[in-house]
């Protein structure tokens, strides 16, 4: 009984995990896809790498089969879906491709300074950054249905850049605040 436990426990891990290296596969593609104005492959490719985003999480969660490559790999893919969906977003939104890149370099900065100096911190996305994450990979999926489909969301985009703005500034405030506390906490206990 407890070697079929293991079986399937190690099938359940690997669903997750083969749903994160499916995204990391498909994000470049999405990026190939849209510089070469294949819309229609591209928004597919989004669309399938976004649902793989929320099953993995899902599926690891209910199946009680979280890995650690998921716990590593996971965010990778997310940042990498990230950066390969605003790439061809850069010419006609660079304000937004900036924002949104800058914020994930200095998240992902902040951390490795802190890993640098030792200092442990685990970060648990705010509801703030959760929802600028839900817009931020809503908007290259709504300009991508618009140049695949002919779909007239100009000023679907122009609110959603809007929102992504305005959390993208919240969100970076509040891990700055994070990473000072937890610089502050350290200092403290030494």
């Amino acid at each position: 009984m407890c070697f079929f436990y293991s079986i399937v426990h190690m099938m359940c891990s690997a669903i997750p995990n083969a749903l994160t290296t499916l995204r990391l596969i498909l994000a470049p593609l999405v990026c190939y896809f849209a510089c070469e104005r294949m819309y229609v492959w591209a928004t597919c490719a989004f669309w399938v790498a976004s649902v793989s985003d929320f099953f993995d999480g899902y599926l690891a969660r209910k199946l009680h089969c979280e890995s650690l490559f998921g716990r590593v790999v996971d965010p990778v893919a997310d940042k990498l879906l990230t950066l390969c969906s605003y790439i061809p977003l850069r010419a006609e939104f660079s304000y937004l491709f900036l924002l949104v890149i800058l914020r994930d370099v200095g998240i992902l900065s902040g951390i490795g300074v802190l890993r640098f100096l030792r200092i442990k911190i685990t970060i648990a996305p705010s509801v703030v950054s959760k929802v600028n994450t839900g817009f931020v990979l809503l908007f290259p999926f709504v300009w991508l249905c618009q140049k695949s489909f002919g779909f007239k969301g100009d000023v679907a985009l122009i609110w959603l850049a809007g929102i992504i703005v305005i959390t993208t500034i919240l969100s970076t405030i509040g891990y700055a605040v994070t990473f000072a506390k937890t610089i502050r906490n350290n200092a403290r206990r030494r």
